[in-house]
């Protein structure tokens, strides 16, 4: 085993990300330290601007961070690729590619997210778009263009306007701001391309399984929202489950059917599966998350920490889980990164208590909605609000620069309407 103490982090999202960024603060330039990052892609992206990539208000490079550029200093090592396996009595990570390495590790982070959950719906899986990585933001993008665009040739009415039915599952935060800058795409940025009469076959819908959208919000935050959308022009069906989904249409729990060809499922995540994990003495909670204690610690291994979407953590005397959100990986990755050198430098250990800085969101052009604890409020401020915030949550100087200029180039000029990478199945971003 290496002298030096191998503290390896899998998966690089905010959890994962921001754990190495505190640890590499304090360890920077021990020789008795090395820092490991996994992932499966070599870059961070940041996924609170998803949404903007898939309506073309951010370019798609300027949220994500090179991987060898955040772990370059003090020639920290980062592993491009799938885990297979990972071995708690051996501390080993097995990685899925040719070489089968395995990376020992004497501290063990797990970051590794979640995924789109589907519910086992019939053709969800096959015939949907996504929203969980840079290329189902670009997929998206390109079938919105590739659409129009067709619907333009097309002299049948009805088949134009099943080409611009675009239908969102999901009333959470992620639906609700994607169906906001959705309508500003199309209702600001087509509307100075296309002719109005093809315009006026858009159609933006949202579902909705709860009686209510943005459910896990105060009640006064979910009307503002609510409010803004029907202003924008989509049209939010509430108490409508989705039971089936094929190339031409989806079907609703009440029978209905609404023919599109564009149906965007942000209807939840589930986290990432464990079962890579050799010892099935590994605690999961209903979810499949790994329970943790007050100190992000797996239960019997305290070598191995967990965080984010994968952890099934409570506040003390509370019966939920801690809510799958960046804000919560963000505020754990200092945790571990405490209680990792707590455990190398002998200090003490500091246990992990969540509370909210308050949400914010974004429902498109010059509009928000923010709730920071008794106060809410909606509109320019908050909208300010919101980008000030994002904007100083990217890693480097660059990318909040050329974020900065996207936003301000916005607010006075269209969006690129290119469709970059398009044409053939879903793979390149078209359901034909």
């Amino acid at each position: 085993m290496n002298s030096k103490q191998r503290i390896v982090i899998a998966g690089a999202g905010f959890g994962g990300t921001y754990t190495y960024a505190h640890l590499h603060k304090y360890f920077h330039g021990r020789r008795d330290v090395e820092l490991v990052i996994i992932n499966k892609n070599n870059y961070f992206i940041f996924t609170p601007l998803l949404h903007e990539v898939a309506t073309g208000g951010v370019e798609p490079s300027n949220i994500v961070e090179p991987l060898r550029k955040v772990c370059g200093c003090c020639l920290h090592e980062f592993h491009l690729g799938q885990i297979d396996k990972i071995d708690l009595a051996a501390k080993e990570v097995w990685m899925a590619n040719e070489s089968c390495r395995r990376i020992p590790y004497d501290q063990l982070v797990l970051a590794l997210g979640a995924t789109t959950a589907y519910y086992g719906t019939p053709g969800v899986p096959e015939c949907v778009f996504t929203l969980k990585d840079l290329d189902d933001a670009i997929r998206i993008k390109n079938n919105l263009i590739h659409s129009i665009e067709e619907a333009y040739h097309f002299h049948d009415s009805t088949k134009a306007k099943n080409r611009l039915r675009f239908v969102i599952v999901g009333g959470g935060a992620t639906g609700v701001e994607l169906a906001a800058e959705l309508a500003d795409f199309c209702y600001e940025t087509f509307s100075a391309y296309y002719p109005q009469d093809l315009i006026s076959k858009i159609e933006i819908i949202l579902l909705s399984k709860a009686d209510s959208l943005l459910a896990s919000f105060s009640p006064h935050f979910r009307e503002i929202a609510h409010k803004m959308l029907l202003q924008k022009g989509v049209k939010v069906r509430l108490n409508a489950g989705v039971v089936r989904v094929d190339s031409d249409s989806i079907e609703l729990d009440n029978g209905e059917k609404i023919e599109t060809r564009t149906v965007i499922w942000v209807a939840g995540i589930v986290p990432s599966k464990c079962d890579f994990i050799s010892n099935k003495e590994v605690l999961l909670d209903r979810s499949g998350r790994i329970e943790v204690n007050e100190y992000l610690q797996m239960k019997d291994y305290a070598e191995v920490y967990v965080l984010g979407d994968m952890a099934c953590f409570k506040n003390p005397g509370d019966t939920k889980v801690v809510p799958a959100l960046a804000q919560v990986a963000t505020k754990q990755s200092k945790i571990v990164a405490s209680n990792i050198i707590a455990s190398i430098d002998n200090k003490t250990y500091r246990p992990f208590y969540y509370r909210s800085s308050g949400s914010l969101l974004s429902l498109g052009r010059w509009l928000a909605v923010a709730e920071i604890g008794s106060f809410r409020w909606g509109g320019h401020l908050a909208w300010w609000m919101w980008r000030t915030v994002y904007l100083s949550k990217l890693l480097s100087w660059s990318k909040k620069m050329y974020v900065a200029v996207d936003w301000t180039l916005n607010l006075f000029s269209h969006r690129d309407i290119s469709e970059i990478g398009g044409g053939g199945g879903k793979k390149t971003g078209i359901r034909r």
